[in-house]
Protein backbone atom coordinates (compact mmCIF):
# COMPACT_ATOMS: atom_id res chain seq x y z
CA UNK A 1 0.00 0.00 0.00
CA UNK A 2 1.17 3.20 -0.81
CA UNK A 3 2.04 5.72 2.78
CA UNK A 4 -0.74 8.05 1.94
CA UNK A 5 -3.58 5.01 1.71
CA UNK A 6 -1.69 3.28 5.07
CA UNK A 7 -1.93 6.42 7.11
CA UNK A 8 -5.34 7.06 5.63
CA UNK A 9 -6.28 3.17 6.83
CA UNK A 10 -4.32 3.96 10.33
CA UNK A 11 -6.52 7.04 10.90
CA UNK A 12 -9.69 5.56 9.96
CA UNK A 13 -8.93 3.16 12.83
CA UNK A 14 -8.22 6.14 15.24
CA UNK A 15 -4.62 6.04 15.00
CA UNK A 16 -1.92 7.66 12.82
CA UNK A 17 1.41 6.81 11.20
CA UNK A 18 5.08 9.22 11.68
CA UNK A 19 8.18 8.90 10.29
CA UNK A 20 10.75 8.04 13.17
CA UNK A 21 13.64 8.07 10.59
CA UNK A 22 14.84 8.50 6.97
CA UNK A 23 17.95 7.98 5.31
CA UNK A 24 18.34 8.93 1.63
CA UNK A 25 20.13 5.34 -0.31
CA UNK A 26 18.99 3.43 2.70
CA UNK A 27 15.39 3.50 3.77
CA UNK A 28 12.40 5.21 5.72
CA UNK A 29 11.16 3.78 9.40
CA UNK A 30 7.98 4.38 10.18
CA UNK A 31 5.63 3.95 13.68
CA UNK A 32 2.25 2.73 13.28
CA UNK A 33 -0.14 3.95 16.35
CA UNK A 34 -3.55 2.16 16.16
CA UNK A 35 -6.79 2.81 18.54
CA UNK A 36 -7.20 -1.39 19.06
CA UNK A 37 -9.68 -0.72 21.67
CA UNK A 38 -7.99 -2.96 24.39
CA UNK A 39 -5.56 -1.62 27.56
CA UNK A 40 -2.93 -4.84 27.11
CA UNK A 41 -2.59 -6.78 23.86
CA UNK A 42 -0.44 -9.22 23.14
CA UNK A 43 1.78 -8.52 19.99
CA UNK A 44 2.62 -11.00 17.52
CA UNK A 45 6.61 -11.83 18.04
CA UNK A 46 6.82 -13.81 14.67
CA UNK A 47 5.21 -13.02 11.02
CA UNK A 48 4.85 -15.03 8.50
CA UNK A 49 3.24 -16.12 5.19
CA UNK A 50 2.84 -19.64 5.79
CA UNK A 51 3.88 -19.88 1.86
CA UNK A 52 6.13 -22.70 1.61
CA UNK A 53 8.48 -23.04 -1.29
CA UNK A 54 9.95 -26.14 -2.40
CA UNK A 55 13.55 -27.41 -1.51
CA UNK A 56 16.33 -25.98 -3.84
CA UNK A 57 17.28 -28.32 -6.66
CA UNK A 58 20.77 -27.05 -6.79
CA UNK A 59 22.90 -26.61 -3.88
CA UNK A 60 25.53 -23.76 -4.88
CA UNK A 61 24.43 -21.24 -6.93
CA UNK A 62 27.11 -18.88 -9.20
CA UNK A 63 27.32 -16.96 -12.01
CA UNK A 64 27.62 -20.38 -14.34
CA UNK A 65 24.64 -21.65 -13.17
CA UNK A 66 22.30 -19.82 -16.17
CA UNK A 67 25.22 -19.32 -18.55
CA UNK A 68 23.63 -18.50 -22.13
CA UNK A 69 20.40 -18.68 -21.12
CA UNK A 70 18.16 -16.02 -22.46
CA UNK A 71 14.88 -15.20 -20.20
CA UNK A 72 12.42 -12.73 -20.38
CA UNK A 73 10.82 -11.14 -17.26
CA UNK A 74 6.90 -9.54 -17.94
CA UNK A 75 6.36 -7.52 -15.07
CA UNK A 76 4.38 -3.92 -14.86
CA UNK A 77 5.71 -3.34 -11.62
CA UNK A 78 9.48 -2.06 -13.22
CA UNK A 79 10.95 -2.50 -9.40
CA UNK A 80 10.00 -6.51 -9.89
CA UNK A 81 11.34 -6.57 -13.04
CA UNK A 82 14.58 -5.20 -12.13
CA UNK A 83 14.86 -7.21 -8.75
CA UNK A 84 14.56 -10.87 -10.91
CA UNK A 85 16.71 -9.36 -13.72
CA UNK A 86 19.00 -8.84 -11.31
CA UNK A 87 18.71 -12.25 -9.67
CA UNK A 88 18.64 -13.92 -12.65
CA UNK A 89 22.00 -11.66 -14.54
CA UNK A 90 23.88 -12.96 -11.03
CA UNK A 91 23.12 -16.23 -12.34
CA UNK A 92 24.83 -15.82 -15.53
CA UNK A 93 21.56 -15.38 -17.57
CA UNK A 94 21.06 -12.46 -20.35
CA UNK A 95 17.92 -10.85 -19.27
CA UNK A 96 15.35 -9.07 -21.56
CA UNK A 97 12.18 -6.94 -19.92
CA UNK A 98 9.04 -6.29 -20.48
CA UNK A 99 6.61 -3.94 -18.44
CA UNK A 100 3.35 -4.97 -20.17
CA UNK A 101 1.63 -7.87 -22.07
CA UNK A 102 1.76 -5.94 -25.29
CA UNK A 103 5.44 -5.78 -24.91
CA UNK A 104 5.79 -9.07 -24.08
CA UNK A 105 4.53 -10.53 -27.05
CA UNK A 106 6.56 -8.21 -29.10
CA UNK A 107 9.40 -10.05 -27.33
CA UNK A 108 8.77 -13.45 -27.25
CA UNK A 109 11.31 -14.84 -29.47
CA UNK A 110 12.38 -18.24 -30.66
CA UNK A 111 15.44 -17.83 -28.92
CA UNK A 112 14.13 -17.03 -25.72
CA UNK A 113 14.34 -19.97 -23.02
CA UNK A 114 11.97 -19.41 -20.73
CA UNK A 115 9.08 -16.53 -19.92
CA UNK A 116 8.34 -15.37 -16.33
CA UNK A 117 4.93 -13.50 -16.64
CA UNK A 118 3.28 -11.65 -14.47
CA UNK A 119 -0.48 -12.54 -13.86
CA UNK A 120 -1.88 -8.78 -13.78
CA UNK A 121 -0.87 -6.16 -16.16
CA UNK A 122 -2.84 -3.40 -17.78
CA UNK A 123 -3.71 -3.87 -21.33
CA UNK A 124 -3.51 -7.98 -21.55
CA UNK A 125 -2.41 -9.83 -18.22
CA UNK A 126 -0.91 -12.79 -18.11
CA UNK A 127 -3.40 -15.28 -18.63
CA UNK A 128 -4.16 -13.10 -22.23
CA UNK A 129 0.05 -13.52 -23.00
CA UNK A 130 -0.39 -17.20 -22.42
CA UNK A 131 -3.10 -17.27 -24.81
CA UNK A 132 -1.32 -15.89 -27.40
CA UNK A 133 1.84 -17.54 -27.20
CA UNK A 134 0.07 -20.80 -27.29
CA UNK A 135 -1.74 -19.59 -30.12
CA UNK A 136 1.93 -18.26 -31.85
CA UNK A 137 2.75 -21.93 -31.01
CA UNK A 138 5.41 -20.47 -28.50
CA UNK A 139 6.75 -23.98 -27.10
CA UNK A 140 9.64 -22.54 -24.84
CA UNK A 141 8.37 -22.75 -20.40
CA UNK A 142 6.30 -19.86 -19.39
CA UNK A 143 5.77 -19.61 -15.46
CA UNK A 144 3.08 -17.77 -13.96
CA UNK A 145 4.74 -14.44 -11.60
CA UNK A 146 1.59 -13.98 -8.74
CA UNK A 147 1.24 -12.49 -5.33
CA UNK A 148 -1.76 -15.22 -5.37
CA UNK A 149 -0.94 -18.61 -3.81
CA UNK A 150 -3.94 -19.79 -3.09
CA UNK A 151 -4.17 -23.40 -4.45
CA UNK A 152 -7.17 -22.18 -6.78
CA UNK A 153 -5.01 -19.69 -8.23
CA UNK A 154 -2.59 -22.37 -8.74
CA UNK A 155 -4.84 -24.45 -11.18
CA UNK A 156 -6.33 -21.64 -12.51
CA UNK A 157 -2.59 -20.97 -13.79
CA UNK A 158 -2.25 -24.67 -14.74
CA UNK A 159 -5.33 -24.78 -16.65
CA UNK A 160 -4.08 -21.96 -18.56
CA UNK A 161 -0.92 -23.38 -19.59
CA UNK A 162 1.77 -22.11 -17.08
CA UNK A 163 4.53 -24.38 -16.39
CA UNK A 164 4.53 -23.49 -12.91
CA UNK A 165 3.28 -20.63 -10.82
CA UNK A 166 5.47 -18.48 -8.54
CA UNK A 167 4.62 -16.31 -5.63
CA UNK A 168 5.83 -12.89 -4.78
CA UNK A 169 7.38 -11.84 -2.65
CA UNK A 170 10.49 -14.63 -4.37
CA UNK A 171 13.95 -15.17 -2.77
CA UNK A 172 16.92 -15.35 -5.34
CA UNK A 173 17.73 -18.94 -4.52
CA UNK A 174 14.08 -19.84 -5.18
CA UNK A 175 13.82 -18.12 -8.23
CA UNK A 176 17.04 -19.33 -9.89
CA UNK A 177 16.20 -23.26 -8.75
CA UNK A 178 13.24 -22.87 -10.65
CA UNK A 179 14.25 -21.59 -13.71
CA UNK A 180 16.68 -23.88 -13.92
CA UNK A 181 14.29 -26.75 -13.48
CA UNK A 182 12.65 -25.72 -16.36
CA UNK A 183 15.45 -25.02 -18.24
CA UNK A 184 17.55 -28.21 -18.22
Amino acid sequence: LGLVLSRGLARGMGGDIEILESTVGSGTTFEIKLSVGFDKVELVDNFSTNVVHEESVIENLDEATLSGKKILVVDDAKENARLFMAYLLKAGANVEVANNGVEALEKSRDDIDLILLDLQMPEMDGFQVIAELKKRNFTKPILALTAHAMDEEKKKTKEAGFDDHITKPVKAEYLINTVYKHIF
